[in-house]
């Protein structure tokens, strides 16, 4: 008799329960990707942002030391008066060979065409080849002591013997060498990208960071400084959004922050280690949405025929003081 009754508790208890569990896991799905997306960016924003402090750090030792050389005595004989230029080599080298990130110094009389530079750079370009550059010719004529210039041309031919890619591009630190507010010469500090990319902005040690790509753009946003590792990736340079952490396309996040002042760090992160945690953890979610249903399923049977049984029985007892009181 109660055949119907109990069919309808039971799918009417299975329901409910599923559309409860269903509506639980989104919520808690939602809210675990939310947290984890939000950590997943931070972590990586606090990972990059000290990796450039620890580049600046270093880069600082570098701009020390070349600023001392720019007013010592055996420095400002030669640029001024062509004294003992092998004095000035020796001072110049003593940069390259203390920090591994220097492969070659050169030095400039800015009121002639003499140079010299460290045995480890050869075929440098000439002072006026520099001056070319905007940026470079626009500090030499300013009042401005000291530049970092980031550029793919006019870079020395020969690095420690090794030919050297233009394309590739420098870092170079520019400090100018006066007397008596007179500019009499100039050094040049190259810096290796490979090294700086290699030493500092290789992320693939790190968990999530695998097949991580890094920028370091040059003056005007033109090109960017290249290694083996982050070649043909010129179409990234027009994300321009500074200090944002954003979904680029279906397949990397993009995070961009100003770098040395005029220039960016591009920092490609790849999707794929998010994804399979996210993913993970919705395999978990749906492994206990199953379990759950399954148990809501159970129960709802034992409960319909609790309910119904109970029901048989006052019907029972029902007839049964029935058929008494009318004997």
């Amino acid at each position: 008799m109660f055949t119907s009754l109990k069919q309808r508790i039971k799918k009417t208890i299975i329901l409910l329960i599923t559309i409860f569990i269903i509506f639980i896991s989104s919520l808690s799905m939602i809210t675990l990707s939310i947290y984890l997306i939000n950590d997943f960016s931070k972590s990586k924003q606090d990972i990059i942002n000290l990796s450039i402090t620890n580049f600046e750090f270093d880069l600082s030792l570098i701009k020390s030391n070349t600023t001392a050389l720019s007013s010592d005595e055996d420095i400002i004989n030669y640029v001024i008066n062509n004294i003992n230029p092998q004095l000035a080599i020796n001072k110049i080298s003593s940069i390259s060979n203390y920090f591994d990130a220097v492969i070659g110094v050169t030095l400039y009389q800015t009121n002639t065409s003499n140079s010299v530079a460290t045995s480890s750079i050869s075929k440098y370009p000439l002072l006026n080849e520099l001056k070319s550059i905007s940026c470079i010719n626009d500090f030499i004529n300013s009042d401005d002591k000291s530049i970092i210039n980031l550029r793919t041309s006019h870079i020395a031919d020969f690095y420690q013997s090794t030919y050297y890619d233009d394309s590739y591009g420098m870092i170079s630190y520019l400090v100018k060498i006066e007397e008596g507010n007179q500019l009499y010469g100039l050094i040049v500090v190259d810096i290796s990208p490979e090294y700086i990319y290699n030493k500092y902005f290789n992320f693939n040690d790190y968990q999530d960071f695998t097949g991580t790509i890094t920028l370091i753009t040059t003056y005007n946003d033109e090109d960017y400084l290249k290694c083996n590792d982050n070649l043909n990736n010129s179409h990234f340079l027009s994300y321009k959004k500074l200090d944002s952490f954003d979904l680029y396309d279906l397949n990397n996040y993009v995070y961009q922050t100003s770098f040395l002042d005029n220039y960016r760090l591009i920092t490609i992160i790849p999707i794929n280690n998010l994804l399979i945690n996210l993913s993970i953890i919705l395999l978990i979610i749906i492994l206990i949405d199953c379990i759950l249903i399954l148990l809501t399923i159970i129960g709802g049977k034992k409960l319909a025929n609790y309910v119904t049984h109970e029901l048989e029985k006052l019907k029972d007892k029902m007839q049964n003081d029935q058929i008494t009181h009318s004997n």
